[in-house]
């Protein structure tokens, strides 16, 4: 999944190279901050309240699935300038047997070049196909950026209607991308799927959308003398018109596919991520270990924060309030 998320970041920043280039704005001057960035570059960004507004920018920044039901080839399309891979062997060990990565690119002349390559068997080098004796082929296509996978190896629980479960596990990770991204399924693969075309702009942007049917609360604080910015995202116990049960389960599959409850994000990326037993033993909230999501902005080794964290989180009088609400309703019913 991770190497999914890195050719879609590799994607993005292709789109920003061009569209600055467009602009005239020099590599120099581009603002840091996503917020000023997408401003900057992405004017429309203001209007991108609903999916069917992401739809023009999201189809510039897809992914399709094609091939056999379990043996799914990936074809990201951006229309970036350029693209610097900046870990390709992260995505070519998951492309089956042979491992083969296509990258083709629009030159300066319209002209299409291909390149399709894999790791060698060492794992130290590339080696490239060769097509009529030359290692760059034409292509036809009518975006600017491909790239092929193929036969990749989807991760366990993605690997059924793509549509759905692999866009679930990949937008716990693009929390708060820069843009938004498609992703397609064929209906040939999947006929029963009444939605095979899906539009995500991260994490974020879904737990704002529909905070009102799952969430109870949402808490900000900062840490780290005002520099780390913590977001904690409380679940509602039951939500409306199902059990508690019921709720726990659906909860669970929409906003925890990866089991992540504390994030930590950097260029609006997950890089690092703890599991429930920190919600439980760490912070001593046992009831709220399904329950919480806490999102942290900050860039450096986790084990600098968790004591922090534990102090802020595990005294918190909302959540300790809250926890020992549910131990009652638990001990009553």
């Amino acid at each position: 999944m991770l190497a999914l998320v890195q050719l879609l970041s590799d994607h993005t920043c292709a789109m920003v190279n061009r569209r600055a280039a467009e602009l005239g704005i020099k590599e120099k001057d581009l603002p840091a901050d996503f917020a000023a960035l997408r401003k900057l570059l992405f004017p429309e960004s203001a209007q991108w309240t609903t999916f069917k507004a992401m739809e023009p920018i999201a189809e510039q920044l897809s992914i399709y699935a094609d091939g056999e039901r379990f043996q799914t080839n990936l074809l990201f399309q951006s229309s970036g300038d350029s693209l610097v891979l900046t870990d390709p062997t992260a995505a070519l060990q998951f492309c089956g047997e042979k491992g083969y990565l296509l990258t083709a690119l629009k030159t300066r002349k319209d002209n299409w070049k291909g390149k399709l390559f894999r790791k060698h068997a060492s794992g130290k080098t590339f080696e490239y196909a060769l097509i009529n004796g030359e290692m760059s082929a034409p292509v036809n296509a009518t975006t600017t950026l491909l790239q092929k996978l193929y036969n990749y190896a989807l991760p366990v629980g993605s690997r059924s209607v793509i549509a759905k479960d692999l866009m679930e596990g990949l937008q716990e990770l693009m929390f708060r991308p820069l843009l938004p991204f498609m992703l397609t399924d064929q209906p040939s693969r999947y006929a029963y799927d009444r939605f095979p075309q899906k539009i995500s702009f991260g994490q974020a942007f879904k737990l704002h959308l529909y905070g009102k049917k799952y969430l109870q609360e949402k808490i900000e604080l900062q840490l780290n003398g005002g520099t780390v910015d913590v977001t904690v995202y409380l679940f509602k116990q039951e939500l409306k018109g199902m059990h508690e049960q019921t709720s726990k389960h659906l909860i669970k599959r929409t906003f925890f596919k990866n089991g992540m409850h504390v994030i930590f994000i950097d260029l609006g990326l997950v890089y690092a991520q703890l599991g429930e037993d920190f919600i439980e033993f760490g912070l001593g909230l046992p009831m709220l270990k399904n329950a919480v999501l806490i999102a942290v902005n900050f860039m450096g080794p986790v084990a600098a924060l968790t004591g922090e964290l534990k102090g802020a989180l595990g005294n918190n009088e909302a959540l300790k309030r809250e926890n020992e609400r549910r131990k009652t309703d638990l001990i009553n019913n």
